[in-house]
């Protein structure tokens, strides 16, 4: 645990969850764009809404046991990447199938740069600036759908719901040229040496401590609505 908290670069990881939660905030603003020009249905624009949030839940456990063994550095750059390129294709898609297929790509970028990041804020973090840390990181959510629902306020009258997808990916370019640049040279943010114990045995760990399983409820609420 270091002496003193590397604000810098928190900071930067925290922008990476805010660029990653983009791609949560562009979809709402954008629907009367997307149905207007590929001809979606009702259902298939609460799909473009909803598939996000369920390819996280379904994969959040599987990428955050994942994190421990392949470094939550790599899964943060990796993340970005995806959300990057997801976006990128997306911007394009001539079909609506082809964006939700696109979507379920940003779902895994995002849940990928969420998971890996609280970790390596902790190690950043001197031991009475933890709490606050911590506090600040529990902002990306908020900060990252307003934002882009405001950009997207502004992009969608003089362009089109692919205007909102390029800006997105626009920001996952410059976060990933930050995070290689700043993040990638840090030794102290390299992988550390993986717990031994199996990926099933810590599952059920997980799925049977009440702490998870009250957070999950918790969250699964406020996905709901």
């Amino acid at each position: 645990m270091p002496a003193r908290t590397a604000w810098g670069l928190v900071s930067l990881l925290v922008a990476a969850g805010i660029v990653g939660a983009f791609n949560v905030g562009k979809a709402p603003p954008a629907l009367p764009s997307i149905r207007d020009e590929l001809g979606a249905t009702l259902s298939q624009a609460g799909w473009i809404l909803s598939i996000l949030n369920l390819t996280t839940a379904l994969s959040g456990v599987v990428i955050a046991l994942t994190a421990d063994r392949i470094g939550h550095r790599r899964l943060v750059l990796a993340g970005t990447a995806l959300c990057l390129a997801a976006s990128l294709l997306g911007a394009f898609a001539g079909s609506i199938e082809v964006l939700m297929l696109t979507r379920i790509a940003e779902g895994l970028g995002f849940i990928a740069t969420v998971v890996a990041a609280p970790p390596l804020l902790l190690r950043l973090a001197a031991a009475h600036d933890q709490r606050r840390v911590m506090t600040v990181w529990s902002s990306y959510m908020p900060a990252g759908t307003g934002l882009m629902m405001l950009i997207a306020a502004v992009v969608l009258p003089a362009t089109s719901w692919r205007g909102v997808w390029l800006v997105a990916a626009g920001a996952a370019v410059v976060m990933l040229v930050a995070l290689l640049l700043r993040a990638l040279p840090r030794p102290k943010l390299g992988p550390q040496p993986p717990a031994s114990r199996p990926v099933l045995h810590e599952t059920a760990e997980v799925a049977t401590s009440g702490g998870p399983l009250a957070l999950a409820i918790c969250f699964g609420a406020y996905a709901c609505c």
